[in-house]
Formats: C-alpha cells, sequence, structure tokens
C-alpha cells in the first residue's frame, strides 16, 4: 500500500506542479511543497477527519493505518 499510494501522490506531482517531491517508505510519506503551505493543509484536513502533520512549513507528512485500503487512499488522494 505504501508503493501505490506514494505513486498516486507522485501523479499529483506531475499534474498539478504544487508539488515538489514525494518520499518516504512504506506508508509513512513526506510530501514536499513549493510553497509554505503545509501546516494550513493539516487544520484542511483535520477539518475533513483525516490527521496529518506537518514537520516544517512546506512539508507534510502522511502515516496512516497500516490497513488503508487502496478505496481509502484513493479518497485521500
Amino acid at each position: 500500500m505504501g508503493h501505490y499510494l506514494q505513486k498516486r501522490l507522485r501523479d499529483l506531482e506531475g499534474r498539478t506542479g504544487a508539488l515538489k517531491e514525494v518520499r518516504g517508505l512504506g506508508l509513512l510519506i513526506g510530501v514536499e511543497f513549493h510553497q509554505p503551505i503545509a501546516k494550513d493543509l493539516v487544520k484542511a484536513m483535520l477539518a475533513h477527519g483525516i490527521l496529518t502533520n506537518a514537520t516544517s512549513d512546506t512539508v507534510l507528512r502522511l502515516a496512516p493505518p497500516l490497513i488503508i485500503s487502496e478505496r481509502e487512499a484513493d479518497a485521500f488522494v
């Protein structure tokens, strides 16, 4: 699932231009943005029931549960 979620996020990276890099190991994933929007994204996602955190102004850390399904990963992306 880690490979699947990272691939889906990398697809966004190519389409939106907002993402600078997607990196991680397994389901522990860091998404780096060109702009300092990570902390705002944490607040927005929390409003939708998604827990994330920002490790800096430009990096969003994802650590979904190990039992995440493809459908849930797709809904997140």
